[in-house]
């Protein structure tokens, strides 16, 4: 059985990616620090609830990229998605 907070770490992983192909010519750990940033900042997000905001997440894509309910165990998932997704673009640049 997969945990839940494994699609967490691939949403880290995903927006790696798309800001490593905004900013291709920054340094892998500006873009993994942004990237957590990024992702801490959503899920702190998630503790507001702006009536606008609400009505945002509770359409699909407002669901799939602002989530749903803040959980601490997800700041773990993010960082170990963003450790991951790092090591490996590393290794795949320096080839």
């Amino acid at each position: 059985m997969i945990p839940e907070e494994t699609g967490d770490g691939l949403w880290a992983m995903a927006l790696f990616c798309f800001l490593r192909f905004l900013f291709i010519n920054q340094k892998l750990e500006r873009i993994a620090i942004a990237t957590l940033a990024i992702s801490f900042a959503v899920e702190f997000s998630q503790l507001i609830r702006w009536e606008w905001l609400v009505a945002i997440r509770s359409t699909f894509i407002g669901h799939m990229i602002l989530g749903q309910g803040f959980v601490w165990w997800d700041l773990l998932a993010y960082s170990i998605g963003v450790i991951v997704i790092y090591f490996a673009a590393r290794a795949y640049e320096s080839r």
